[in-house]
């Protein structure tokens, strides 16, 4: 049969159909598309007849399958969309990355599938084939229909791929983002870390917890760590990107806003499936932390560490509604429930900080997650059977302190030498990070040190106790109550006869107390103008063993900050006026918030410790930093709870700073660490580290290590309280 022709027209198409010479068939291989005369394009070649109810039977075994697992569906496709809203929510980099782990399996599969549609023999074709119709190449000619089919649908999804791509910057995908960035939908997360409420305490919290995970690892504290507090969520994720960093955010921690108290609040963020629950401080009072415990009780569906920051410990909320919720809660055996102390308990630090200068370097390094040394409770089953001082010369990199039982919490700290490790027995150790803990098979050239040590003991005359007399303090109060607590503490953690003169703020309109006598100490009080440094030299400024600037907890940090800085000039400023006058040295102890206004005050020191004379220390408390990183340690490993209480606590073992000679230890030469750790342990005491002249902790010293130590640098040991 002669093909059909027409007249062409550049602006119109002709579609010629060409029959085969069998009149049985019709052969579309003829069928050609031209404009202008010229060819576009040609069909696909050789489509075979299908029977119709093949399509009918897929579908209604489709529509089968769907109505029976309607259930299982509905949860994949809320699964699918939560960690498609989680996609959406990485950078652009995460984005990008996800594409190409999403593409790639495409083409893969998609080429074998093709190869087996279309019988090539080359398997090579279908992946090439597939790679271009995923990327937008154009349709190709296929002989097969099935091919065609799977071509259509693979050029689709390639079509959605390269779509997803422009659609980042384009307005519909940056509007989701921005939605999603800043909704509060529904969280889906299981094993992660849920911190309930919002206080001052939040970001230092967050950035040990992030210094943390770098060092113990990530499952201290799980990721995501997702924030749900009574805050504007817009607010929250302000303060984290500028305190933290943007790509921080979303990643690592989420933010939705709700209240702790409310049940539906607690199960949006996932509450009752999280590893571990972190409760924040608040104002609110018992009542709203009975609800809050209530409410993870309720939800909980696996086991849970919960970490509350209180007040006052655990102690003060024993005959309280949250104290008997907690004890209900750990009988349970489903919570692991500790209490870590708040601001309170920083008095007890500041009243050792008072009566030995360089104590807060020392707390620092210890609590801190950051270049410092921190505490691991670690099960090592090859050292079972053996005795304390044996294990304690196994240990190069890490020093040991003492012992925990797993059973029971039970702890011991600076145990004798003698006692020996059992089964359940874990070691406390002080180390840079887990790298550390691993013991030696031997001890580290145990003989040569004792041997060593013993000639240097023996040729150095022991000198009594080196903890320098503090007689005299002066407790400055610029606008703020009279400090009960930290009064307390300095009767606690004083020596006895001491004298405590309380400097009221006159403009404050403070009253003055009559003066208190007891048998370790005494406390008078005076109302005067603290902003006149004659005032302050009047006082006796001159012959004070140290300084303490009392915290005024109601004012914000900055605030507080600031008064701390003005109080802290006027100090020096008077200190360098009577420095000729003046006989012994002078230690400045205060609290601040900021860890950057330590370098303020440090500078100040600096400034005016030419006019001021040497001896004067200060001593900056970062409270905050402190009670984030004891939270964060504690939260990781609860057994170390009590080991924190007892070194914050007068009763027990305490730290102390001593001078080489209390232990007949030759200043300015070379020895061992280990050697001067036994020269240490042959006294009772256990050497942590030591405090250098310019006030840096250096804390677990390598055994083998050699040291030499200057008359101005302080051993840091562990021994029992006087």
């Amino acid at each position: 049969m002669s093909p059909a022709s027409s007249s062409i027209t550049p602006y119109a198409s002709i579609l010629t159909l060409k029959h085969s010479t069998n009149k049985d068939k019709f052969d579309t291989n003829h069928i050609i598309l031209a404009s202008s005369g010229a060819p576009l394009s040609k069909a696909t070649k050789g489509i075979t007849n299908t029977p119709v109810f093949i399509p009918v039977v897929i579908i209604s075994v489709l529509f089968v399958l769907l109505f029976k697992f309607k259930n299982v569906i509905e949860g994949l496709l809320v699964q699918f969309r939560y960690q498609l809203l989680k996609l959406f929510s990485l950078p652009t980099i995460g984005k990008l990355a996800f594409l190409l782990v999403f593409t790639v399996p495409i083409i893969l599969v998609g080429g074998s599938l093709y190869n087996v549609a279309a019988g090539t023999e080359s398997w090579t074709e279908g992946f090439h084939k597939v790679y271009h119709t995923v990327t937008g190449f154009p349709e190709v000619e296929e002989e097969s229909m099935w091919a065609k089919q799977l071509m259509s649908i693979l050029n689709y999804v390639g079509m959605f791929a390269v779509a997803s791509v422009i659609g980042f910057v384009s307005s519909d995908v940056s509007g989701a983002i921005e939605r999603i960035n800043t909704g509060n939908h529904n969280l889906l997360e299981k094993q992660h870390t849920v911190l309930l409420g919002w206080n001052k305490q939040t970001i230092p919290l967050l950035k040990q917890i992030l210094l943390a995970q770098e060092e113990r690892g990530y499952g201290t504290f799980n990721t995501p760590l997702i924030i749900l507090a009574d805050k504007c969520k817009e607010d929250m994720d302000s303060e984290l990107k500028d305190e933290l960093g943007t790509e921080r955010l979303n990643t690592w921690i989420t933010t939705r806003s709700g209240s702790p108290t409310r049940k539906s609040d607690l199960e949006r963020v996932a509450t009752g499936s999280a590893r571990t629950v972190v409760i924040m401080a608040s104002d609110e009072g018992a009542s709203s932390l009975s609800t809050v415990l209530a409410n993870i009780t309720a939800v909980a569906t696996v086991s849970q560490k919960v970490v509350l920051e209180s007040g006052g410990g655990m102690k003060k909320l024993e005959d309280t509604g949250p104290g008997l919720l907690l004890q209900q809660m750990a009988l349970t055996g489903n919570f692991s429930v500790v209490s870590v102390p708040s601001l309170s308990n920083l008095s007890d630090l500041v009243a050792q900080c008072a009566t030995q200068p360089g104590m807060s370097a020392v707390f620092l390094e210890l609590v801190t997650h950051d270049e410092g040394k921190e505490f691991y409770v670690q099960h090592v089953p090859s050292l079972v059977g053996k005795t304390f001082g044996e294990a304690r010369r196994m240990f190069d990199g890490a020093t040991l302190c003492g012992m925990v039982d797993s059973r029971n919490g039970k702890h011991q700290l600076n145990p004798d030498d003698g006692v020996t490790l059992g089964p359940s027995d874990s070691v406390l150790l002080l180390a840079g990070d887990a790298r550390a803990l691993k013991p030696s098979t031997k001890a580290i050239n145990c003989e040569a040190i004792r041997a060593t040590t013993e000639g240097v003991t023996a040729g150095s005359s022991a000198v009594e106790p080196s903890v320098k007399e503090f007689k005299e303090v002066m407790v400055i109060c610029p606008s703020c109550d009279i400090p009960s607590e930290l009064l307390d503490s300095l009767r606690e953690f004083g020596q006895e006869g001491m004298r405590i003169n309380v400097l009221l703020d006159k403009e404050a309109g403070t009253t003055s107390p009559e003066s208190e006598g007891g048998e370790r100490s005494k406390i008078s009080y005076t109302n005067l103008d603290l902003e006149s440094v004659s005032a302050l030299i009047d006082e006796g400024l001159s012959t004070v063993d140290s300084v303490v600037v009392s915290l005024d907890q109601d004012q914000e940090g900055s605030v507080a900050d600031a008064q701390v800085v003005a109080t802290v000039v006027k100090i020096l400023g008077a200190l360098s006026t009577v420095s000729e006058s003046r006989t012994k040295p002078v230690g400045i102890v205060c609290c601040i918030a900021d860890p950057d206004t330590t370098n303020i005050l440090k500078e100040l020191l600096a400034t005016f410790l030419d006019r001021s004379a040497p001896g004067v220390t200060l001593d900056v408390i970062e409270y905050r930093t402190l009670l984030g990183g004891m939270v964060t340690q504690i939260g990781a490993e609860p057994l170390l709870q009590p080991v924190f209480a007892d070194l914050f606590d007068e009763d027990g073992d305490e730290l102390y700073m001593q001078s080489l000679a209390h232990y007949g230890v030759p200043v300015s030469q070379s020895f061992m660490w280990g050697q001067i750790q036994e020269a240490v342990r042959a006294n009772g005491d256990l050497l942590l580290g030591y405090l250098a002249k310019g006030g840096s902790a250096r804390l677990s010293v390598p055994r083998s290590e050699s040291v030499t130590l200057s008359p101005e640098d302080s051993l840091v040991v562990l021994a029992k309280g006087a």
